[in-house]
């Protein structure tokens, strides 16, 4: 649970504290930005990924329908610095979200905590096409218990990630009420911090009704913006936990939770900045992982030692190609990877295709720090890597 409550701090509230931060600061009074509050509904799809989804449960039916409800509270920036501008006056702020699953006996009802972020794609006289971005935790899960809910391999903990992006279309019909509809999809993993981790995936069209507290300003993006070009080298150091994968050995998924692998990450690369929005590149990335190679034997006691691989066998190397979408100083990233070097004489293979997906915020000394979710088959998380780094700018 102590990992858990370092990704809620993290992820939930990085960016919208990093960029109210950075709005308060040298702006004029002016331009005071609006506070809102939305309510949200949807109706939609839960994706059957796994045997617990599509009926192999206690109850013999499978979860397909949900509902889902939000309220948020949050700023739409007026334009006080360069980036409100850049990306055309966006809205940040914190939400709380919930759940009704089918069959919630054996799943939970989620309640979510997130910040969220959301910019348009397009901005009309009194509308606008918006893209989102949620972070957040949740909770109020019914987790895998070995003897009171075998069947739920798609939760694993009590606690989750919460991760969400959709788009929007917003209408204000007053000065100060604007509705909304859209399509999102939502995604709960605890980042196997704990096994069974299938995840849980949802979409879903909803309807949102947002009060402003103050007039709506006429939005007119500054002509003069200075495109941003240059070109970075960067390193980071990183690590993470996780556990063993039970496909194998459903029947002692409570023992082999309490055994833990470590990791820890070495990667560099170069990144170009082709404007203010967006960086991409490459580059190169080690991971040692306790996990790869290693076995697990068990005691009269019932209790299991963890024996380790030869060293060589924990180590993978591979290429990736890199993304990063820039918001000031904080970066959404976004990284594709190929194994060029890892044994395949054990037990612990891993597919061959690897991705990165989090956020890092980038210090005036050019250090940074970060958070991403490691994964494979763009589906499967292996482990949440915390990392710290610097760059070289030209």
């Amino acid at each position: 649970m102590k990992y858990i409550r370092q990704i809620i701090i993290a992820s939930a509230f990085a960016a919208s504290a990093t960029l109210c931060a950075q709005a308060q600061a040298s702006q004029p009074d002016s331009l005071k930005r609006i506070w809102h509050a939305t309510v949200r509904g949807g109706y939609g799809k839960i994706f059957n990924t796994n045997d617990f989804l599509n009926g192999v449960n206690a109850a013999g039916v499978k979860l397909e329908k949900y509902t889902s409800y939000s309220l948020g509270v949050g700023v739409q920036t007026t334009g006080r610095s360069e980036w409100e501008h850049v990306h055309n006056f966006p809205s940040f702020g914190f939400g709380l979200y919930t759940a009704r699953l089918d069959h919630p006996s054996e799943i939970g009802t989620p309640i979510s905590v997130y910040g969220f972020y959301k910019a348009p794609l397009r901005r009309f006289e009194r509308s606008s096409l918006d893209y989102k971005i949620e972070l957040g935790m949740a909770c109020n899960w019914k987790p895998y218990d070995e003897p009171d809910n075998p069947y739920n391999i798609t939760i694993g903990s009590k606690a989750t990630v919460h991760l969400a992006a959709g788009v929007e279309y917003d209408y204000m019909l007053s000065e100060r009420l604007q509705l909304g509809g859209g399509m999102e999809f939502v995604h709960f993993s605890n980042g196997a911090m704990r096994k069974p981790n299938k995840g849980l995936n949802l979409v879903s069209p909803y309807f949102a009704l947002t009060y402003m507290f103050g007039d709506v300003p006429k939005f007119c993006r500054k002509p003069d913006i200075e495109r941003k070009r240059g070109h970075e080298i960067f390193y980071a150091l990183g690590g993470g936990v996780k556990r063993r994968e039970l496909d194998n050995a459903p029947d002692t998924v409570s023992i082999y939770n309490d055994v833990k692998y470590y990791v820890a990450t070495l990667s560099g690369g170069y990144l170009r900045q082709y404007g203010n929005k967006g960086k991409f590149g490459g580059g190169l990335s080690l991971v040692y992982d306790d996990w790869m190679g290693s076995r697990l034997t068990t005691n009269a006691d019932g209790s299991v030692d963890k024996h380790l691989g030869d060293f060589g066998k924990r180590l993978t190397l591979s290429v990736f190609a890199a993304h990063e979408f820039c918001i000031d100083r904080l970066s959404v990233v976004t990284q594709l990877g190929c194994y060029v070097l890892k044994s395949n004489d054990i037990e612990q293979d891993k597919p061959r295709i690897n991705e990165r997906a989090g956020v890092k915020y980038h210090f005036k000394n050019n250090m940074f720090v970060g958070v991403n979710i490691y994964a494979h088959n763009f589906s499967k998380a292996d482990f949440i890597e915390w990392n710290v780094g610097h760059r070289i700018q030209w």
